[in-house]
């Protein structure tokens, strides 16, 4: 088995998508997953082509030790909420209460090394706050856990470097304001 590479927390989109693709537990074997409890408790089960319901097992893997489940604190989600409001007054609005709580706690730890995120808000708000550096695609994530696969272009590296970039390149002109 290939050692765990660093921790990377995730949201619920990316959960789901990775258990649709049924690689899930192969991501699991290869990183230190850490997610938030708002998404632990938004990614329980995903619905298939034929909307069929297929249940994920977070209460378990937690229980294994496969993932650790964190809290931001009150005075995280209103620093978080401080510094994106400064860049962007409407963003608030666009984010879902995990991809908030998922930003939350990275943006006030530095020890969650990475964030891996599929959705424009969240790409979005992590470069105006200065995560870029941070944060990654599936397909990234994926590649340095030696998973080499096929994925749906709403997970690729190239679809999240340009809205990351854009958000990296928003943040730097605002800052020249």
């Amino acid at each position: 088995m290939t050692q765990k590479s660093n921790l990377i927390i995730l949201d619920a989109d990316v959960i789901i998508s990775l258990n649709e693709l049924g690689l899930w537990h192969k991501f699991l074997n290869r990183y230190g997953v850490i997610i938030t409890k708002t998404v632990f408790d938004e990614a329980q089960f995903w619905k298939d082509r034929d909307e069929q319901t297929t249940y994920i097992d977070l209460p378990g893997q937690e229980k294994e030790g496969r993932i650790t489940v964190i809290d931001p604190s009150v005075a995280d989600l209103v620093k978080f909420r401080s510094e994106v409001v400064k860049w962007d007054s409407l963003l608030m609005d666009e984010l879902g209460a995990g991809e908030l709580h998922t930003l939350a706690a990275a943006f006030c730890n530095d020890q969650l090394t990475e964030v891996c995120l599929i959705d424009h808000a969240p790409i979005r708000c992590a470069g105006l706050i200065g995560l870029r550096e941070r944060i990654v695609s599936v397909e990234t994530a994926l590649v340095k856990s030696g998973l080499k696969v096929s994925l749906p272009r709403k997970l690729s590296e190239a679809k999240f470097r340009k809205l990351a970039d854009a958000a990296a390149t928003e943040r730097v002109q605002k800052m020249l304001l």
